[in-house]
C-alpha cells in the first residue's frame, strides 16, 4: 500500500527490517501475556499531515488500515494491556 509519494517514502529495505521486528515482537508478545479483547483501532488522522504540505491520500490510509487489520489489532490489544488507550498511546 502506498499512502505516500514515493519521493517522501524510506526505502523499501528500512521499512522491510522494521516490519519484520515488530511482526517477531507482536508474535512473541501475543504468545506470552494477557490481552483484552479490542478491535482494530481507527485509522490515522491525516488532517495535520495534509496541512502541513505532504501529499497523502487518505483513501490509501484507510485501504492500508484495513489490509492490516490484524496486526493493528494486536498493537491495539498490547497497548490496552499495559493500561493505556490507544488514543493516549500516540
Amino acid at each position: 500500500m502506498r499512502t505516500l509519494d514515493a519521493s517522501l517514502r524510506p526505502q523499501p529495505a528500512v521499512l522491510d527490517s522494521l516490519r519484520s521486528s515488530i511482526g517477531r515482537y507482536l508474535s512473541t508478545a501475543s504468545s506470552t501475556s494477557w490481552a483484552p479483547r479490542v478491535s482494530a483501532p481507527p485509522p490515522p488522522e491525516t488532517t495535520q499531515t495534509i496541512e502541513a504540505g505532504v501529499s497523502i491520500s487518505q483513501s490509501a490510509v484507510h485501504r492500508a488500515a484495513e489490509h492490516h487489520k490484524e496486526r493493528r489489532t494486536q498493537l491495539h490489544r498490547l497497548v490496552a494491556s499495559d493500561g493505556w488507550s490507544w488514543e493516549g498511546a500516540g
